[in-house]
């Protein structure tokens, strides 16, 4: 996010987080690029209060994918993806467990 702000070649960024390590960025880039407009979505069971109350600070929003799960989940890559002749795979510990029925 930080390098695309210096070479100027963006001007909304959109984090699909909840990691607040990314508060340093958002507030570097804020600070450093006030024009850049930073769009935080937390995906559906995350959630910061810390990097909401840093977005909030600059007068900007957050977005629960929650509220918006099945457009969220019809974005998420596959587990596996195959391009020309190549197979490529997320990593197992990315791959979402079936809930428990119980």
């Amino acid at each position: 996010m930080m390098r695309d702000c210096a070479k100027t070649d963006v001007d909304i960024i959109i984090l699909v987080s909840a990691d607040s390590d990314l508060i340093t960025p958002i507030e570097f880039i804020k600070q450093d690029y006030p024009n850049v407009n930073i769009k935080v979505f937390f995906p559906p069971h995350a959630f910061s209060k810390e990097i909401s109350n840093t977005v909030k600070s600059y007068k900007q929003n957050v977005t629960l994918l929650k509220k918006h799960k099945i457009r969220f989940n019809n974005a998420v890559m596959p587990d596996l993806i195959a391009k020309d002749g190549i197979t490529y795979s997320i990593p197992s510990k990315w791959i979402l467990q079936p809930a428990n029925p119980t």
